[in-house]
């Protein structure tokens, strides 16, 4: 890390003198600015750090300058350390030209900011205010100003600034988001829930929203969803407009600046300005394979097929061990059709990262459809070795070992992973259908099969649960019901197109009116687990 980083927090100290200090008949009091360790940068960025802060230097000794001038020479050189990290070198130029600019609201928003990010909470929305009561317009500094409310736990504050922000735009989703976050803290829990669901409706990529739905689902006692919205988090944030921040992202020179900014915007689901900053990246460096990894991710996300699989095959003629590149590679052989090659390109980046959940996961998918069971089962359950939470695997697990009939397997590890996953419906529906339907007699419990195919029916009315919960009526001898479901469930795969689905529910439905149940839990061609993404 760089020495200057080290010192921050001895920065704020003597920076809050700056910030006070009074101006005298010579002028404001300036400080000076550290000079930080650029030699961590590569030459071009480290080339005009030095140039512009020569420029800087120069102006501060000449005693009749400009101030006006001074602050925004000050201020640029204080963005480009800003963009590139130097914190403190940052400060020192925000404050010194705010002192000789105090009524720009541009250099106590970036103080704001990097307080913030220092923790220095308190001061930072001081800043924050100080930039809001000079340009109260500015919706951005609003928003962070509620957000730093939020961290300090003054939720009302917070709320009303959200509320402000609401009054001009209702859609705003940030500013819905800041709410859902107050009223789970009050937990509101239908509150936040609403809110939550509404800035998903308008920001679709903001999947850092999920952790927070997650928990107010939970509130509200269901587990289910809360679950399944807990497995959709991550990072992407809402987007909004904030032209000072995009000053500092633009200032970011070098190959690995450009990749960071790529990443970020990449998660946010901004898939054009995220192709762009990648681009740049390879302009600048084009021989590195991270640069060629990330610019393949982005390029199938935008339906480039063939550029993605030449960009990940220029990160591998450049480094054959980059294991992303290789599971990308058999990703993309997968949806071709070509599971043989996907299976070599997985087993390649298991050999260089052999804890790839994923790359495991997609090799077992492409085992089962290559009818190898066997080898699936094994990769599945390595899976769920290393993540017992993996209700997928666990589920791949179990359709490798029915389509190999070891049912006695399949329903112990049905019931091991229920006893992990007790609200999984996928492995709930395989339980139903194993005790309504396994060959063995011994494994069958007709009563069981029907409570459970009835929960899961009466939370969805799906085609498959519809099936399972006839399998279990005909398992109780109540063939009659069990007709009538399968002819529904008929009737909607025929509906949907499903062929390959309704060979196997007609046979099914003849068996019943005929009076007898169901002996095989999965047909032989039951559809695979979908592939990792």
């Amino acid at each position: 890390m760089r020495t200057d980083r080290s010192r921050a927090a001895a920065a704020i100290a003597w920076f809050a003198l700056l910030v006070c200090a009074c101006s005298g008949p010579a002028g404001p009091t300036l400080v000076e600015i550290p000079a930080p360790d650029l030699s961590g940068l590569e030459p071009s960025v480290s080339e005009e750090l030095a140039r512009q802060r020569s420029g800087v230097d120069e102006s501060l000794a000449d005693p009749d300058g400009d101030r006006p001038r001074l602050a925004d020479e000050l201020g640029a050189l204080g963005v480009l350390y800003h963009a590139h990290t130097f914190h403190e070198a940052a400060l020192a130029c925000y404050g010194n030209a705010r002192s000789l600019a105090p009524e720009d609201p541009r250099w106590p928003y970036y103080v704001g900011q990097l307080r913030r990010v220092l923790g220095q909470l308190d001061e930072s929305a001081a800043d924050f205010e100080e930039a809001l009561r000079l340009d109260p317009d500015n919706a951005a500094t609003r928003l962070h100003l509620a957000a730093v409310a939020f961290e300090q736990n003054r939720h009302e504050r917070a709320e009303r600034l959200y509320r402000e922000l609401l009054q001009s735009n209702p859609d705003h989703a940030p500013a819905l988001i800041g709410i859902g976050r107050v009223e789970l803290a009050r937990r509101d829990h239908e509150a936040a829930a609403r809110l939550f669901e509404r800035a998903l409706q308008l920001a679709p990529s903001a999947t850092e929203v999920y952790y927070g739905l997650g928990m107010a689902y939970r509130g509200l006692g269901d587990a289910e969803r809360a679950a399944a919205a807990l497995e959709r988090r991550g990072n992407g944030a809402a987007s909004f407009d904030d032209p000072l921040m995009q000053a500092v992202r633009a200032r970011a020179g070098g190959w690995r600046v450009h990749v960071n900014q790529g990443t970020l915007l990449f998660q946010d689901g901004r898939f054009d300005e995220a192709l762009e900053e990648f681009r740049r990246a390879e302009r600048e460096q084009p021989d590195e394979p991270t640069v060629h990894t990330n610019l393949g991710a982005v390029l199938v996300k935008l339906g480039d097929v063939s550029g993605a699989e030449a960009a990940f095959r220029r990160a591998l003629d450049l480094d054959p061990g980059v294991p992303v590149a290789h599971r990308n590679l058999g990703i993309l052989a997968a949806r071709r059709g070509d599971d043989r090659a996907a299976v070599e390109r997985y087993r390649a980046a298991l050999e260089l990262d052999p804890d790839a959940a994923g790359s495991r996961f997609n090799l077992a998918n492409a085992l089962r459809r290559m009818q190898r069971f066997d080898e699936a089962a094994a990769e599945y359950r390595r899976v769920v070795d290393g993540a017992p939470a993996d209700a997928q695997a666990r589920l791949g697990e179990v359709l490798a070992l029915a389509r190999l009939h070891r049912y006695r397997d399949a329903l112990e590890r049905i019931e091991e992973g229920l006893s992990v996953l007790p609200h999984d419906r996928p492995l709930a529906h395989a339980l139903a259908r194993v005790l309504a339907a396994a060959p063995q007699a011994d494994l069958r419990d007709g009563s069981r099969a029907l409570r459970v195919a009835q929960r899961l029916y009466d939370a969805e009315k799906s085609l498959d649960h519809v099936e399972a919960l006839a399998m279990a009526a005909a398992e109780t001898g109540d063939f009659e019901r069990a007709s009538g479901l399968q002819q529904r469930a008929l009737n909607a795969a025929r509906k949907a197109g499903r062929d390959d689905l309704a060979r196997g529910l007609a046979e099914n439905l003849a068996a019943y009116r005929a009076g007898r149940p169901c002996r095989r839990p999965w047909p032989d061609d039951h559809p695979a687990v979908s592939p990792a993404s």
